[in-house]
């Protein structure tokens, strides 16, 4: 059995177009797991539940550019 790790998961967006590349990256819960996917899958099913909803995608309306967002898991040890 693999040992859980204390995992930060963030919500980061990259973008294109108009919008800059970093776009955004907010700190949404943390959670003890095996692997960084596992984290991202527990933060994510502790949101749906608690019935937020976590956006994929934003656009304009013009199709200038747009942000993908995803979730990605840090070791609490190695955030910054």
């Amino acid at each position: 059995m693999a040992n859980k790790q204390k995992y930060h998961v963030y919500r980061v967006g990259i973008g294109w177009g108009c919008y800059a590349v970093n776009y955004k990256k907010d700190f949404i819960g943390q959670t003890y797991a095996v692997s960084p996917a596992q984290a991202c899958s527990q933060v994510r099913y502790r949101l749906m539940k608690a019935g937020q909803y976590l956006e994929n995608y934003q656009g304009d309306s013009m199709d200038l550019g747009g942000v993908q967002f995803k979730l990605q898991a840090v070791l609490a040890s190695e955030d910054v």
